[in-house]
């Protein structure tokens, strides 16, 4: 498909993702911690479920460290039921991608 898209096509699609993702880390405030501002209430109404939706969104679509982040949501039980086995399976997908951080987090699960 992209080898048929006209270059200024190509361009527009590249700047559509960009501003979507400069967006949504703007909506969530996302810090090098992975939790958002929302999430800790700083300046903000806390509201996990509002920040959970936003990171699922995402953790779908490959963002390694809201797929960390979600998996802790239901480690801990921020906003969602808790559930480790969900927790798990975002931990996988991120240290699928080579994250550090979500093997040790599956290692930590699987000591509980």
């Amino acid at each position: 498909m992209i080898d048929r898209l006209r270059p200024d096509r190509l361009l527009f699609l590249i700047a559509k993702r960009t501003f979507l993702l400069r967006y949504f880390y703007w909506r969530c405030s996302i810090p090098p911690d992975g939790i958002s501002d929302q999430a800790k209430g700083n300046g903000v109404a806390q509201n996990y479920s509002e920040v959970s939706k936003w990171f699922r969104l995402a953790a779908t679509q490959g963002n390694v460290k809201a797929q960390i982040t979600l998996g802790l949501m239901y480690e801990k039980g921020y906003g969602i039921d808790q559930s480790f086995t969900e927790a798990h399976n975002w931990y996988k997908l991120a240290a699928d991608q080579g994250s550090s951080t979500a093997e040790q987090k599956i290692v930590e699960l699987e000591m509980l």
